[in-house]
């Protein structure tokens, strides 16, 4: 019995770490000065999407470029206004591709987002909105990430501890 309570506090001791290893620490895409990065916005299940792309610091970036997919009848103009539809539902994806101005400073950001509504089979219109931020790391980062992992994996042993001593007392109780 005793060996069982080892065995099974090993085995929760691992799944607490493992966990804690996989939880995203963030959402944003990062990136650094020059790079070229891509933001897609996600639609999912629709026929056609209509509304406005926008940026909120659109002079972060020299270049952008956006396409979709999969290829729907429709278009997006310079201004970013997006009209797609087709006969077919579809899971869409707006894909950004810009590339970051040489004079972006860590810090900066930049929320990329669509809003307007999405159409059902039936044409239904549903009000929808999605956004992704692009914020700019310095190019040599400070492990900020690696950091917050490592909080992540401290409080996770401190769990398992707290299951080992918890599962020993019980260990003990029994004799």
């Amino acid at each position: 019995m005793k060996n069982t309570m080892k065995k099974v506090s090993i085995l929760v001791a691992l799944v607490f770490v493992t966990a804690a290893l996989l939880i995203p620490v963030s959402a944003e895409v990062k990136t650094t000065a020059g790079e070229t990065v891509t933001v897609t916005l996600k639609f999912n299940a629709v026929y056609g999407i209509d509304g406005q792309l926008d940026f909120s610091n659109k002079a972060l970036f020299s270049t952008v470029d956006i396409s979709y997919d999969p290829v729907l009848d429709g278009s997006i103009n310079d201004a970013g206004k997006v009209y797609l539809f087709g006969s077919e539902q579809v899971d869409l994806k707006l894909i950004v591709t810009a590339t970051v101005s040489e004079s972006a400073k860590p810090g900066d950001k930049c929320v990329v987002s669509f809003a307007g509504q999405s159409s059902d089979r039936d044409g239904h219109m549903t009000d929808t909105s999605v956004s992704e931020t692009v914020v700019i790391e310095s190019a040599n980062p400070d492990s900020g990430d690696m950091a917050l992992s490592a909080i992540a994996v401290v409080i996770a042993a401190v769990g398992a501890s707290a299951v080992i001593a918890a599962s020993k007392t019980v260990s003990d109780k029994r004799r």
